[in-house]
């Protein structure tokens, strides 16, 4: 919330909706239509100034090994559909002009690749600050499930399916994650978090978020932020 005496202000930049209702990264058909609604309500809300629709395509409901990444134990499922998805989203978000501002409306988290990858090519070195109940941190190796889901932030630090980071410009660094209310994170994703000292800050104090979160983009001199918000991080 502003402080005392703050006013909102309008971003005078450009908002464009990206309507990404993926559910194949989790696997659970219902965040197909989970993820239609949301955006026709973002959309609402938010009136944009221009919009973008990605198509979801057929996937099998399998796991082939085939498309597993060289060297890697598992696979990831629906792995084709998903990174056909990723290029026809990246393509919409080309034509954008440098100054649009792009929010997301997905069914799942892998669906925030492309566009962060976007915002860290304009903006090298944001911050990228994770609302999320997990830590989106597994590699297809270190995954129990095989779900993309789970493997967004590791792939954008460049340690995903190589058909994946074949469209990213470059690569996050550990330094630039800051997590909000990350609880349930899998032993390998422990381990990424402790080895490489990423900042963890727990959603509760509420009140104190706020100021927790400003010290924590202060101490890093972040000039920018992409803010990503799984609704999970709301459970209790």
């Amino acid at each position: 919330p502003p402080r005392s005496g703050s006013k909102l202000m309008a971003c005078p930049a450009p908002i464009h909706l990206l309507r990404f209702p993926q559910w194949q990264g989790s696997d659970a058909h219902a965040h197909l239509a989970g993820g239609r609604a949301a955006a026709a309500i973002v959309e609402s809300v938010l009136q944009p100034s221009s919009v973008s629709a990605v198509p979801i395509f057929e996937a099998e409901n399998s796991c082939d090994p085939g498309v597993a990444a060289k060297g890697q134990s598992q696979c990831v499922r629906h792995l084709e559909a998903i990174t056909r998805q990723a290029r026809v989203a990246r393509a919409q978000l080309d034509e954008l002009p440098p100054s649009a501002r792009v929010f997301t409306c997905g069914g799942d988290c892998g669906v925030e690749v492309v566009p962060v990858a976007r915002a860290s090519r304009l903006w090298p070195g944001l911050a990228i600050v994770w609302f999320d109940a997990h830590a989106d941190l597994n590699t297809p190796a270190s995954s129990p499930s095989g779900h993309f889901h789970g493997m967004p932030v590791r792939t954008l630090l460049g340690d995903g399916p190589p058909e994946l980071l074949q469209l990213l410009p470059s690569r996050l660094e550990p330094s630039q994650l800051i997590y909000v209310g990350a609880r349930s994170l899998d032993p390998p994703e422990q381990d990424y978090v402790d080895s490489h000292a990423v900042t963890l800050l727990s959603a509760e104090p509420a009140s104190s978020l706020p100021d927790r979160l400003s010290a924590a983009l202060r101490k890093g001199r972040f000039g920018a932020a992409y803010v990503h918000v799984d609704l999970d991080v709301l459970d209790p």
